[in-house]
């Protein structure tokens, strides 16, 4: 190489070369030729390690110089500074609780909203001054903490000292200039640093072992494992994507704008005379009530609701810090919900969503739809956005709209139900001796696609209250997201599409999948919509039928995405054929898939197993009614999302009235058997009803019943009186209290109460007469021989059931065991089969299964020929060490006399000392390996 380059003694061709490359193309060399090698192997040194830059970059390099320390390889590292201009750090605008000093942010919330009230009319104004004292409370509470400088658990003062020996060694080896004391010197150095190297590896592997052993432990089942899952999981990165017209894009800027571009555009017209119309009057409120105010119950659960982990929105605010606002100020959060119903106006702050990007599995980076955009939004806007869309999905379910098709993003419609439907589908098929087919149909980008106006058209027809409708109005119009990717920032507004992350985007989306729901489809065809998929079903006599019913029936589907600006994918479709009985019947259709999978489309595939089987013509294991009525509870078309006009609130206490009409209610299991009964106490008359439930039934159940049939007699004997009801049990009180009811059973009660019936809740066992008596009477319910009551086993019961079955199958596989199969010696340490049983120390591995560094085990592989120095055991297996041999006596004391292998593992080992006394012995003292090794094994233990 050129010496006057690169600080060589010799010229090197291959450096001319380079030399002329980095000439011809005008590129500087930032190399210093007094700096010290930056290559020094066993044989030679050489500069051949080189720092290239444009010539306006490197005026910006300075304090280039090759690095002294360690490196682990032979080559040195290299480290230069840059100037890349003035820089102010962004301050950190997240707040949550456990970053903050909660007592001072409470009384700076207590100061700054307490007795604060919506008063202006501006209510873009008022929620930023609102947002504005919350962060000012966030900031007071913030610790000023210096900055603290992150150490590795694993650097030791022992690893620092051999470190600075490792250096002087160095200098002494670069500046010494005999050649006889630079052999010698690059010996001692290449000595020091091998064991730099050595001790520094071992150090990192055994804190590596450590973090693991502690976090596996604590959570088996955490971050740790899904990065050990999925290892391709990676953050968002930017790169350049495809545009338009097939070229990349060249800066960062136009790739976001590329991104944004793409799944969240904008309405463009070319609407046809119907859509015209539709655009016209979409936003005129209909000549309808108005919905009353948000009662507290509603903004409390919707507080309540709110993830307080989730990210953030641009201000910062974790749904934590919103609950400790709201606690300090309820009345305000309720008077600024109620202002922005009553004059149908949406805060334009709760309108703008930061924008996050996830890679998609399987697709390529340059593709714009490889990415899925999550749109974060202010904590205050979704607690509204949720309460705007309770009342609407309230609305639509109390008037019927909503298609009995319609499954996902429904409360008690789920995968399950859309499956045991298209199950009846086909038994029904087969029942007529027809062929039948589903075809699975995917929207291109159903959410990113929504048409507004054909929303406001839904409500408009739906007669929606005027003020709800006009704040749902007011939420799709002038909307903005904005996408940051490092220092660039890009925002636009977008007029068509749901965002993704928001709480109504299912709700939109609905609606307009309810209107292909209600095409009139020829004779046979049905139509069947999961969450934003649709399952096209046809049945008929021959394949020539099925084909001209799915291509009539594609078309309307066609059609009808048009007038809603959708489209279908077509390359996603995919068919299932299921032919009538007989094995020739079906061959006869299968050619009507032609290039489609017969792999069940995605929804079906969230079902259990046997479900799955079963709706793809497979035969799995008969489940009786009462399973099957468990997995499908009743759906009711009732109110499903309560409000404070629509049904009466829940509320109960601790108080015993006297009143003309009591009841007491109560139930129970007892002896595998379950009742449950009603004590009535009515103008100084006594009456008790009994009830025996199936066996399987759950007590939380038997507490419904119970309370369902106390509410049903009093409707039937007692219509006009006050009736006070009274309970030892809270979990049924505190479920009907609950805004949101998913069990039907509950929600069945729910919808019979009424404003004369009022709760209480009675301590058990402390002598109420009453209470006593309904106590006594669901324990005679258990002994009756008839089951009155019938219902289906509750999903908690059969995951037991379930569960308790996969351990019964496995420990009598785990007994059935014979010699010569593996797992024998660690079967006689743990003789029961557990869930919970996690071993993740390396040592204890060791124990349980007879493996590691003892005799034993060395011998039983050829690894080493050795045996325990008392001669008592041939065998020298690792519980020899901890139970018998005589040498480890004096040792054996932290082990308690008589104990057995199982408790011997639950003992806490040594962790990083044993394994690093471990490895010292094993790997650089063989000679006092088979001293040390019985002494080790204890340890380990």
């Amino acid at each position: 190489m050129p010496k006057t380059r690169f600080g060589a003694e010799t010229e090197d061709e291959r450096g001319r070369l380079l030399l002329e490359f980095a000439l011809s193309k005008g590129l500087a060399f930032i190399n210093d030729d007094e700096s010290p090698p930056t290559f020094d192997g066993s044989t030679r040194r050489s500069w051949i390690d080189t720092t290239i830059a444009d010539p306006i970059t490197a005026e910006s390099i300075f304090k280039w110089r090759v690095d002294s320390e360690p490196s682990c390889s032979d080559h040195n590292s290299i480290s230069f500074s840059m100037y890349a201009g003035k820089h102010k750090p962004k301050k950190s605008n997240r707040f949550r609780i456990k970053n903050l000093y909660p007592v001072v942010l409470r009384s700076s919330l207590t100061q700054f909203l307490t007795g604060h009230s919506p008063e202006r009319d501006d209510l873009d104004q008022e929620v930023e001054d609102y947002v504005d004292k919350i962060v000012a409370a966030c900031r007071k509470s913030s610790p000023k903490l210096p900055p603290s400088i992150k150490r590795h658990t694993w650097w030791t003062k022992s690893l620092e000292v051999l470190r600075s020996k490792v250096r002087h060694a160095m200098r002494k080896y670069h500046q010494a200039r005999d050649e006889r004391d630079r052999r010698y010197l690059r010996q001692l150095f290449k000595g020091l640093e091998a064991e730099y190297k050595w001790k520094l590896n071992f150090a990192k592997r055994e804190d590596s072992d450590d973090i693991c052993e502690n976090v596996t432990a604590d959570d088996p089942f955490g971050v740790h494992f899904d990065v050990a899952k999925n290892p391709d999981s990676r953050f968002f990165q930017l790169s350049a994507v495809n545009k338009a017209d097939g070229t990349l894009t060249t800066t960062t800027e136009e790739a976001i704008a590329e991104l944004l571009d793409l799944h969240f555009p904008l309405d463009e017209g070319g609407d046809s005379l119907s859509q015209a119309q539709i655009r016209q009057s979409c936003r005129i409120p209909p000549n309808t009530e108005e919905d009353p105010p948000f009662s507290s119950s509603e903004i409390d659960a919707a507080i309540h609701n709110l993830k307080s982990k989730k990210a953030p929105s641009p201000d910062g605010l974790y749904g934590d810090v919103i609950k400790e606002a709201y606690a300090i100020n309820p009345h305000y959060f309720q008077a600024l919900f109620n202002n922005c119903l009553a004059k149908g106006y949406f805060p334009a702050k709760w309108k703008k969503a930061q924008v996050v990007m996830f890679n998609k599995k399987n697709k390529l980076d340059t593709d714009p739809s490889a990415y899925r955009p999550i749109c974060l939004f202010d904590a205050l806007g979704k607690v509204l956005d949720k309460l705007i869309t309770h009342r609407a999905y309230f609305h639509l379910q109390s008037k019927g709209l909503l298609h009995q098709n319609q499954f996902g993003f429904i409360p008690s419609r789920s995968a399950p139900d859309a499956i045991l439907d298209l199950k009846k589908w086909i038994a029904e098929a087969g029942r007529e001796t027809k062929h039948c087919v589903v075809v699975s149909l995917d929207v291109k980008s159903a959410f990113s696609r929504v048409w507004w106006p054909k929303v406001l058209h839904i409500l408009q027809n739906s007669n929606c209250p005027s003020n709800l409708f006009k704040i749902i109005s007011s939420f799709l119009d002038d909307r903005h997201v904005s996408l940051q990717y490092g220092d660039t920032s890009i925002s636009k507004n977008y007029t068509i599409g749901c965002p993704q992350g928001s709480n109504s985007g299912p709700l939109y989306w609905l609606l307009i999948a309810n209107e292909a729901l209600k095409l009139e489809f020829a004779e046979d065809v049905r139509l069947l919509a999961y969450a934003d998929d649709f399952y096209l079903f046809v049945k008929a006599t021959g394949k020539h039928f099925i084909q001209e019913k799915v291509t009539r029936a594609l078309e309307q589907l066609d059609l009808w995405g048009k007038s809603v600006k959708i489209s279908f994918e077509h390359e996603k479709a995919k068919l299932i054929p299921f032919g009538k009985k007989g094995s020739t019947s079906t061959r006869r259709i299968a050619d009507l898939q032609a290039h489609h999978c017969q792999a069940p489309p995605r929804p079906l595939r969230k079902g259990s197993e046997t479900t799955v089987q079963e709706s793809s013509g497979a035969h799995p294991c008969i489940c009786g009614p009462s399973v099957v009525d468990g997995l499908r509870p009743p759906t009711s078309k009732g109110h499903q999302y309560s409000t404070s006009s629509h049904l009466t609130p829940v509320h109960w206490d601790g108080q015993q009235p006297d009143v003309p009409l009591s009841i007491y209610t109560d139930g129970s299991k007892l002896d595998g058997r379950v009742g449950a009964a009603f004590f009535v106490y009515h103008h100084n008359l006594v009456e008790e009803h009994q009830y025996r439930l199936s066996d399987h039934c759950s007590v939380f159940q038997a507490e419904t019943v119970a309370l369902q049939r106390a509410i049903i007699w009093k409707r039937q004997n007692a219509p006009n009186e006050d009736c006070h009801i009274f309970r030892d049990s809270m979990s049924v009180l505190m479920s009907l209290q609950n805004h949101l009811i998913k069990n039907s059973q509950v929600q069945s009660t729910r919808q019979l109460l009424d404003a004369s019936i009022s709760l209480h809740r009675v301590k058990a066992h402390i002598g109420v007469a009453g209470n006593e008596e309904a106590d006594r009477a669901e324990k005679a319910a258990t002994q009756k021989k008839e089951v009155d009551v019938h219902l289906g086993i509750p999903e908690r019961t059969m995951k037991r059931l379930l569960k308790d079955s996969l351990l019964t199958h496995w420990q009598t596989d785990w007994d059935s065991r014979e010699e010569g199969v593996k797992g024998l010696f660690t079967r006689n340490i743990f003789t029961k089969v557990s869930r919970i049983r996690c071993i993740s120390n390396p040592y204890d591995i060791q124990v349980a299964k007879n493996h590691g560094l003892c005799p034993h085990y060395l011998r039983k592989f050829n690894l080493r020929d050795c045996s325990c120095r008392c001669g008592e055991d041939q065998d020298d297996t690792v519980l020899h060490y901890a139970t018998t041999c005589p040498i480890l006596s004096h040792l054996r004391k932290t082990i308690k006399h008589n104990s057995s292998a199982l408790q011997v593992l639950s003992t806490q080992p040594s962790g990083r000392r044993c394994g690093l006394f471990f490895a010292m012995c094993f790997y650089t003292n063989e000679t006092s390996f088979r001293t040390l090794t019985s002494e080790l094994c204890l340890h380990v233990l």
